[in-house]
């Protein structure tokens, strides 16, 4: 299975330093919105969304002052899913399923350029964005993003061990080498997606971890970043433990699981395996 990696929103907030990614000692940080096309033989599927079209024409409706005003999205057409697959020379009406680790902004935005794909989600997940509980919740999901009525296919619980995670399993009509990974904690349904390559698994863990260096190589993270992502948190311990989960499986079978997550903008300009 071919994977292409494409930045979907890049974002440019105040204090790089502070979040441990500046531009410069002073500068803002630069964090992307990693999603992935992925090549199947019949069809063509997407991990995340990222920043749409309508997000673009429209952002503060969209995406709200908060966001704009904290995050700083560059906002640019050719950043969006549907141009970049357009530009790979690929038709988007291939592009069948939509694979959505959770359902913050910067993950669905792009979910009204593909209205005819079906959109994957944990049956949690899709609970919390319908049916907020917390303050969290109810400021973290904009359902303006899914008003175009898209065509859910919600995943309930369950599954085999894998790599050490629990409760994995395929993602059904689209083979064995798509998995579904539980990664709970920065939302009630947080859910990352394993994919077979020729050189291994890549698994896209989205929002679980914020940088690579939180897979236990970075002794001391910034205090503001860390009081940044237990404020995202919908459960700071479910996280902690999703995030324990990828440090194991980073330092256990690193030699075949490549992990990645959303926003380190490093993983795209680097490469990966």
């Amino acid at each position: 299975m071919r994977i292409h990696h494409l930045d979907c929103g890049s974002m440019t907030p105040p204090g790089g330093r502070w979040l441990g990614v500046p531009q410069g000692p002073w500068g803002p940080a630069r964090l992307a919105c990693h999603c992935l096309l992925l090549e199947l033989p019949d069809r063509l599927v997407l991990v995340d969304a990222g920043l749409g079209l309508q997000d673009v024409d429209d952002p503060l409706r969209r995406l709200g002052p908060g966001f704009l005003g904290i995050a700083r999205p560059e906002l640019e057409p050719a950043q969006t899913a549907l141009r970049q697959v357009q530009a790979l020379g690929f038709r988007p009406q291939d592009v069948s399923d939509v694979l959505i680790t959770h359902m913050d902004f910067d993950h669905v935005g792009g979910l009204a350029d593909f209205p005819w794909a079906r959109v994957h989600v944990a049956f949690a997940e899709q609970q919390a964005a319908s049916a907020p509980r917390s303050r969290t919740e109810r400021q973290r999901y904009r359902p303006v993003q899914w008003s175009h009525g898209p065509q859910w296919v919600a995943h309930g619980s369950g599954g085999e061990a894998w790599m050490g995670f629990g409760g994995v399993r395929p993602l059904t009509g689209l083979g064995p080498d798509l998995l579904r990974v539980p990664l709970l904690g920065h939302t009630r349904g947080h859910t990352g997606y394993a994919v077979r390559s020729d050189g291994g698994w890549v698994l896209h863990a989205g929002d679980a971890i914020f940088d690579r260096r939180e897979l236990g190589f970075w002794r001391h993270p910034p205090v503001a970043l860390r009081a940044y992502l237990r404020g995202l948190a919908e459960d700071p311990r479910e996280r902690k433990r999703s995030r324990a989960a990828l440090a194991h499986c980073h330092q256990e079978n690193g030699h075949e699981v490549e992990i990645l997550c959303t926003h380190e903008a490093a993983a795209l300009r680097e490469g990966l395996r």
